[in-house]
């Protein structure tokens, strides 16, 4: 039953709770994993299984580059869980020696049931591929079975998902994005593709009409000099910010007269 308790005592689980959070693409660095490497033998076995599951030196990318390479969708994805899972192993030797082995390898105890009790997490979660990672540490799959798996999802991103582009909005809400594509482009050209956060959000371009798209602007924001999509994206945001900044010194105003 509710009562005037309830919502602190819910606060203060939620602020004592405890999460584990696996970043996803674009996290990737040259020379991440390294010094683990060179400290951890959890996490020297880590990079040496996924040398040998990929069947090229993946440990070799990660610490050395180069950065194009890394970069590459077919090798970022399973770069960032190769580490993740390193660093994460590397953890649970550093305070649970006795137990010998790697404890994502699919064998008892596994992942975060490895961990002392008053460290181990209430939740784990990952960012998109951090996903992957967080089912590994949880021990709902194994390392190589995720990196297999992580490998494919990399090369289909590559192959099937290189047609058009995307972009990441950053300082505008879903909302207000949609209403500068609805406002500024031919139906179906540009989308909303992912709603991260309250002012982050990722659009992707139809590759058909990509010049369109970019030539078709509004009549209060001008037309774009060059047709790219990147210009077409600063623009729209630019557009987008004066509105929003027009309509927000407009209601000020209003309240000023009132």
């Amino acid at each position: 039953m509710l009562d005037a308790t309830t919502p602190r005592c819910y606060a203060w689980v939620l602020l004592t709770a405890l999460a584990f959070v696996f970043p996803g693409q674009g996290s990737q660095t040259v020379g991440m994993g390294h010094d683990v490497y060179e400290t951890s033998a959890a996490a020297r076995a880590i990079f040496e299984e996924a040398d040998r599951v990929l069947g090229y030196k993946l440990s070799e990318l990660c610490f050395a580059g180069p950065a194009e390479r890394l970069n590459d969708t077919t090798v970022a994805q399973p770069a960032i869980l190769a580490t993740s899972i390193a660093l994460f192993e590397a953890m649970v030797e550093s305070v649970t020696q006795k137990i010998g082995r790697r404890v994502t390898d699919g064998s008892e105890p596994r992942g975060v049931m490895a961990l002392p009790e008053h460290m181990r997490p209430d939740f784990v979660a990952g960012h998109s591929l951090g996903e992957f990672t967080a089912l590994v540490t949880a021990g709902v799959l194994p390392f190589a079975d995720a990196l297999r798996l992580v490998a494919e999802r990399g090369k289909l991103a590559s192959t099937q998902g290189a047609r058009g582009a995307m972009a990441a909005i950053i300082g505008l809400s879903a909302d207000e994005v949609e209403r500068v594509i609805a406002d500024t482009v031919e139906p179906g050209t540009v989308v909303v593709a992912n709603d991260n956060g309250p002012i982050q959000v990722t659009i992707a371009r139809c590759p058909r009409r990509s010049r369109s798209a970019a030539r078709r602007r509004s009549s209060r924001c001008g037309s774009p000099r060059r047709s790219t999509f990147q210009t077409w994206v600063a623009s729209a945001l630019i557009c987008a910010r004066s509105c929003r900044h027009s309509a927000s010194a407009s209601r000020s105003s209003r309240s000023w007269r009132t």
